[in-house]
């Protein structure tokens, strides 16, 4: 009755209207409801995931050993970084011969096309 009602009368154009504008609105609710809950699962997860890996790790090896092989692991990439920065920090001033062929020179040709540092060519 309400459907020949809202047809006949005329109101289907007003009742399209209202039902698109309320269909874009639920969407949109719904998208964010969604990604809210995407992402505080995401980070609870993640904590979860961390917290068991923790005591598996811990399991295996006695602590004091995971943090002497974290430290000299942390150590190592710090290491890396700072002489791959004055690697390259040095290729670009005339004191570059002391480090093209060595074995940090060999790394920096690999991360020089990273930054687009051309080498010189030569004379």
């Amino acid at each position: 009755m309400t459907l020949a009602l809202v047809t006949g009368a005329g109101l289907t154009r007003w009742a399209d209207h209202a039902l698109a504008d309320f269909d874009n609105l639920a969407g949109r609710v719904a998208s964010a409801l969604g990604w809210g809950g995407s992402l505080v699962g995401a980070f609870y997860l993640a904590r979860q995931f961390r917290a068991r890996m923790g005591r598996w790790i811990l399991d295996q090896l006695p602590e004091e050993t995971v943090e002497t092989r974290a430290g000299m692991a942390v150590g190592f990439l710090r290491t890396l970084v700072i002489s791959t920065i004055i690697t390259l920090f040095l290729l670009h001033m005339p004191l570059a011969f002391l480090v093209r062929d060595s074995v940090m020179g060999g790394l920096a040709r690999v991360v020089q096309p990273v930054y687009h540092i051309a080498a010189k060519p030569p004379p």
